[in-house]
């Protein structure tokens, strides 16, 4: 056995041995992204087989049996038991060509729509990549030093393996004497290697393969260069592909399809359709025969036949396309169930599409040495480790005189190290540029992206006025520019725009984005999608200021252009529909902004990767309008998705993740679980306080989520000490009239007010009311929040009328900005009517109160504790008017409400029962109130024992009804 275990090595060196069923199933669980071939012995298959068939893992087994004449049902019942053999090196061959088979299956592809818009969110990283590596590779020049490295690579990968070191040794000793396809068809872990890393992506396994990728392409170019193909020819697939990727293929009709790898193909239709077929077997994949067109008079693109080359001589009349060849895709007929016969071209040299995408992929890759162009792509594909690498390296092989390449080099460093949010370490290669670019000249057009790119930096680090600094600097530098485009002095004014949002100066920032969208009017078509991203930014800035309908207005402007420019699925019109979907947030339409966040995630998850931070933000501003309706469940649902994202993309400190945390902090807060809240309110500042600066506006927003923790668990110093951190950060970095100081001052004067410090509470309440009247429009609910709680001070220290005037205000407010049925406007009719009965307008207070209940009843269920307390409110007011048939009623009513959602014994079920005693008593019912006053008394006693003042009060109260019996 110990020789056949060494030969299967030669086929894979990941080979595991068990001996008992259970572990080994355990082990094939745990198998992500990979295939498994599984032998075992026939005493064992019975066991092992229903443990493991039907993981998706599992690509087939193979039954090894003393005598294939034992009667058995393996290869009926179990579809992946491929064949049951009696000497195990019959399997060696069928495990050959099935490892093969599996590796064509697992094949990955790019498909393009038939469309003559391509721009990069439309344009799958995968095809970018590997048309870039295709011409990487062919330019790359490489001496005998590439092939030890690759060597030695190897030597240490299967240092564990004997065969496999002897293979290698093989390899180093005779790689010359034979040609790059017969090693590519002879050994495995070639084959395997190349096409695995080409599938995965794994830039340090190709680079290392890249002298062989050369050779090989050379030698396909030279065999079909030597053959003079004159005639149109057919050559066939087969191969398993998995569902989406197929359904997508069937949707493109007319595009293009893409193998990411050297194609193997076969003139010989009945090999190709074995293939296909043997694809069936797992349920994953459907099977899928390619019938490729080659017309040699209308294309060039290499090809070669491998007879006689090939190590398999003629076994499957192979023919080879080099990487990354492109395809048109015509017809697609079902020959059997789960399997499809499908018509591709070879591309045509004059084929405009292709060549539209072609010339794209270079533009967005740009010129300079094919490792600067590599680096540039593992930055777009957020490799940012790989490309630290290779532009580390590309610095050190750099003259340092070399002024201008060298800063290149530093500020290519300086967008990797602030993807990684290593903001300090940017800066600095951010300066090393800026003094390289300066040596070459002081009006370098590198000057302008670099001072841009810092002021990237000092934004996301809160440091807004530095930001807008090196804006300004930029735009200094783009005047002195001779060619500079009126296109990109739109995107400055667009840069400088979006800090000023972010200060909370709105009128600056409404300013540059309008200046931004005048020039594209004058320099771009109407329907240009750049259009449609100044009214988008224009939408942003009116939504901050309160003032909904022009946002909206704006937002759809930006939509109208986008449908005309974009395809339907661009990530541009979801942004989009995010923002609109936020405006209805803010106006308390969440049912309309829900529908609008779907549009958004229903174009992301078919245009975007999975990780997408788009998707994670579609799905934050879900969980927060869930949060905001109440239904938390499901608002939690949705954070623990993004959650899920930003932990597979981001690193452990980023400062998204701190937001997240937040998010579900407010959640647990929201549902009075305070402790919870606080938990992740805290993992959220041990977040930012790793990766922002001390002073960034984010840490003052957990400070105060803090505060507002504190303040609901009563411990109204504490708050205090954390509002003040929260205020010092604010007034540092934000202008002195941004609507996030007003909310600071705001919730400082709620303490103030909780701890009966009335005029302080009022002062600060003044301080924020003076701070959004400058920035916001008139109709902000922010101000109809300060009103509210100017009103509530007011109220408490007994002054009615001025705290009326505070309520009409909000009233004013609230009813031209939110829809007629929202909690804000039944809270406000609710403190109106409070103040009305304080004052002891009874009828006008009643009227609130019913508003409130008209409201209430319509956003929660019949049986919330809610819509007892306003029952209460409203009973008391028949009560007080001596209608007390009617109070009656309502007391019964919010009784009922209570004895469905509350505890049997509840102190809220025993006042109700006190108050209908009392109104029975107004009705010269003395029966019926002994009756609740006894319930009130045993109530009220259960809870609070025998000696508690309520108890006897209750007790005090019943004798005395029973006097008048």
């Amino acid at each position: 056995m110990d020789d056949s275990i060494i030969e299967l090595r030669r086929y894979s060196d990941l080979l595991f041995t068990f001996n008992e069923p259970d572990s080994c199933a355990e082990f094939l669980k745990n198998i992500h992204d990979q295939k498994v071939f599984l032998i075992v012995t026939n005493t064992l298959a019975d066991i092992i087989l229903p443990l493991v068939h039907n993981l998706s893992q599992l690509d087939s087994v193979y039954i090894l049996c003393k005598s294939k004449t034992i009667e058995n049902n393996w290869t009926r019942d179990w579809r992946k038991v491929r064949e049951i053999f009696d000497d195990i090196s019959f399997i060696f061959p069928q495990l050959q060509r099935n490892t093969r088979l599996c590796e064509e299956s697992l094949m990955s592809v790019n498909i393009i729509g038939e469309t003559s818009t391509i721009n990069l969110n439309e344009i799958e990283s995968s095809f970018m990549y590997t048309q870039l590596l295709k011409e990487i590779f062919i330019e790359m020049k490489h001496d005998e030093m590439a092939k030890q490295l690759f060597v030695d690579f190897l030597y240490n990968l299967y240092a564990d393996n004997r065969i496999l070191l002897n293979t290698v040794d093989e390899f180093k000793r005779t790689y010359e004497h034979h040609s790059p396809i017969w090693w590519y068809t002879k050994e495995t872990f070639i084959y395997s290697m190349l096409n695995r890393a080409l599938r995965t992506q794994d830039i340090d396994v190709l680079m290392k393969m890249a002298f062989f990728v050369r050779d090989l392409h050379k030698q396909i170019v030279q065999l079909h260069f030597e053959t003079h193909h004159t005639t149109k020819m057919i050559v066939y697939r087969g191969q398993g592909m998995f569902n989406a990727d197929f359904e997508k293929l069937q949707k493109s009709h007319g595009g293009l399809i893409s193998f990411n790898n050297f194609l193997s193909t076969s003139t010989d239709e009945l090999v190709s359709h074995f293939f296909a077929d043997c694809s069936r077997s797992d349920p994953n994949l459907i099977g899928v025969l390619f019938e490729i067109e080659i017309d040699p008079m209308i294309s060039s693109i290499p090809f070669a036949s491998l007879d006689h080359i090939s190590y398999y001589s003629t076994a499957e009349q192979e023919v080879l396309f080099s990487m990354h060849t492109i395809f048109r895709i015509g017809d697609m007929n079902e020959i059997e169930n789960r399997l499809w016969k499908i018509k591709l071209t070879l591309t045509n040299d004059n084929d405009e599409q292709l060549k539209c995408l072609t010339d794209y992929i270079r533009r967005e890759i740009g010129g300079g040495s094919h490792y600067h162009r590599l680096g540039w792509l593992m930055i777009k594909l957020n490799e940012y480790d790989k490309a630290e690498k290779i532009y580390t390296k590309l610095l050190e092989t750099t003259a340092i005189d070399d002024w201008e390449i060298c800063a290149i080099f530093y500020n290519q460093l300086g967008i990797i190290y602030a993807n990684k949010g290593e903001d300090n370490k940017a800066l600095e290669f951010y300066d090393k540029a800026i003094k390289n670019y300066q040596k070459a000249s002081s009006t370098h057009s590198g000057l302008y992206a670099t001072y841009s790119n810092i002021a990237l930096v000092y934004k996301c680090m809160g440091k807004y006025e530095t930001a807008l600094s090196m804006y300004k600097k930029a735009r200094e530098i783009e005047e002195k520019i001779p060619l500079s485009k009126d296109s990109d002095w739109a995107v400055t004014h667009n840069n400088i725009a979006s800090v000023y949002r972010l200060m909370g100066d709105f009128s600056n920032a409404l300013s540059h984005h309008q200046t931004a969208l005048e020039i594209r009017r004058k320099v771009l078509p109407p329907n240009h999608p750049s259009l449609g991203l100044s009214f988008n930014n224009l939408g942003v800035i009116y939504h901050s200021k309160g003032d909904y309908t022009t946002a909206l207005a704006n937002y759809r402007e930006a939509l109208e252009i986008y449908r005309k420019s974009l395809p339907s699925v661009h990530s541009r019109p979801a942004e989009t529909y995010n923002n609109i979907g936020f405006v209805y947030d803010s106006m308390g339409d969440y049912s309309t902004a829900l529908s609008y966040y779907q549009k958004a995630l229903e174009i992301q998850e078919k245009s975007l990767p999975l990780i997408h931070p788009d998707l994670a933000t579609t799905n934050r501003n879900m969980g927060c309008t869930y949060a905001a309706i109440g239904d938390y469940s499901t608002a939690l649902e949705y954070f623990q998705k993004v959650l899920s994202i930003q932990k597979t993309a981001l690193p452990s400190t980023h400062a998204d993740l701190a937001t997240t945390y937040n998010n579900i902090g407010f959640v647990y807060d929201s549902k009075n679980d305070y402790q919870i809240a606080l938990e992740y309110y805290q993992k959220a500042l041990d977040i930012q306080r790793k990766s922002l600066s001390s002073t960034h506006p984010d840490l003052a927003m957990t400070y105060k989520n803090i505060g507002g923790i504190h303040s609901s668990m009563k411990d109204y110093s504490k708050a205090l000490s954390y509002y003040d951190k929260a205020l010092e950060i604010e007034q540092i970095t934000l202008s002195s009239n941004h609507s996030r100081l007003a909310a600071t001052y705001s919730n400082i004067g709620v303490a103030y007010q909780h701890m009966g410090d009335y005029k302080t509470a009022m002062s600060n309440f003044l301080k924020a009311l003076e701070i959004q009247r400058k920035s916001l429009s008139p109709t902000h609910p922010d101000l109809a929040n300060i009103y509210n709680n100017m009103g509530v001070v007011q109220g408490s220290l007994g002054n009615y009328p001025i705290a009326l005037l505070c309520y009409k205000k909000v009233l004013e407010i609230r009813e031209k900005i939110l829809p007629a049925v929202h909690l804000d406007l039944a809270l406000i009719h609710l403190n109106i009517g409070v103040a009305h009965y304080r004052m002891k307008n009874y009828s006008t207070a009643l009227l609130h109160f019913q508003k409130t209940f008209e409201i209430q009843e319509k956003l929660f269920s019949p049986t919330h504790s809610i819509l007892a307390d306003i029952c209460d409110k409203i009973a008391m007011m028949y009560y007080l008017m001596e209608n007390y048939s009617t109070a009656l009623s309502h007391y019964q009513k919010s009784l009922n409400i209570r004895q469905k959602s509350f505890q049997s014994i509840d102190p809220e079920i025993a006042v109700n029962f006190y108050n209908i005693a009392k109104t029975f008593e107004r009705l010269n019912q003395y029966q019926e109130a002994v009756e609740y006053a006894q319930k009130a008394v045993d109530m009220t006693r259960l809870l609070f024992g025998c000696d508690h003042s309520e108890v006897k009060e209750n007790q005090e109260y019943l004798d005395k009804l029973r006097q008048k019996l």
